[in-house]
C-alpha cells in the first residue's frame, strides 16, 4: 500500500484515493482548525472535570472533548434527565455519528456532524439514540445547549481582584488603597478566589 493509499484509508471522509496525502493532511488540518474554534470544543479535559462543568447545567447541555481512550479521538459528555453520560464519538464509514452506523444523523466533519444532531435536537423531528455499554437499554439523547468555553472564563473584574490579591498579600494594605469602599469590599471578599 502507498502512503497516499494509506492517508486515503486512514481518512477517507476526505475524498478519494487519488487526492494526495498533502491533500488529505491540509483538508484534516482545516477541520481541525475549524473544531478548535467551536465553543463547545474543550480539548483534553477528562470525563471528571467534563462532569464538574456540567454538573449544574440543564439537560440536553453538552461539549466535546479529546478522548482518553487511544483508539478514539473525541468523546461527548452530555446532560439527560438522569445522569450526565459520556460517549466517544465513533467513526464509521469515515462518518462521525451517535448510536452506530446506521445512526440518521452523521457527517465525516465533526462540526457539522454536532451542527446537525443539534438541529436534530431542536426540531424534534428524530430522536439520537445512544446504547449504554452496560445495560441493553438505548437512552433518547437531545444535544441542545453547547457548553461554551468563553462563558465559564471569569471576568475582567475578577482577574483584576485576583491580581490585587496576589499583589498585595497582606489583607490590611487592601484598606488603604485608593478604591470606592464598595471595591474594597469586593476585592476583600475570598469567595471563588484563586490563589497559587
Amino acid at each position: 500500500m502507498t502512503h497516499d493509499q494509506f492517508m486515503a484509508h486512514l481518512f477517507p471522509e476526505l475524498g478519494p484515493e487519488h487526492r494526495s496525502a498533502d491533500e488529505i493532511m491540509h483538508s484534516f488540518v482545516e477541520q481541525i482548525a475549524l473544531l478548535i474554534k467551536s465553543q463547545w470544543y474543550w480539548g483534553a479535559i477528562c470525563s471528571l472535570e467534563a462532569e464538574e462543568l456540567l454538573a449544574n447545567e440543564p439537560v440536553g447541555t453538552f461539549l466535546v472533548r479529546d478522548s482518553r481512550n487511544g483508539n478514539y479521538v473525541f468523546s461527548l459528555s452530555l446532560v439527560t434527565r438522569e445522569k450526565i453520560i459520556h460517549s466517544r464519538l465513533e467513526k464509521y464509514n469515515g462518518h462521525y455519528c451517535l448510536g452506530g452506523p446506521y445512526a440518521i444523523v452523521k457527517s465525516p466533519c465533526l462540526v457539522t456532524f454536532i451542527e446537525e444532531a443539534m438541529k436534530c435536537s431542536l426540531g424534534g423531528n428524530h430522536c439520537i439514540l445512544m446504547h449504554s455499554s452496560t445495560h441493553g437499554n438505548s437512552d433518547t439523547v437531545m444535544l441542545t445547549n453547547p457548553l461554551k468555553r468563553v462563558n465559564q472564563m471569569p471576568s475582567l473584574q475578577y482577574f483584576c481582584r485576583l491580581a490585587i490579591r496576589e499583589h498585595l498579600k497582606d489583607g490590611n494594605k487592601l484598606k488603604k488603597l485608593p478604591l470606592p469602599e464598595a471595591l474594597i469590599k469586593y476585592v476583600a471578599t475570598k469567595k471563588y478566589l484563586l490563589m497559587k
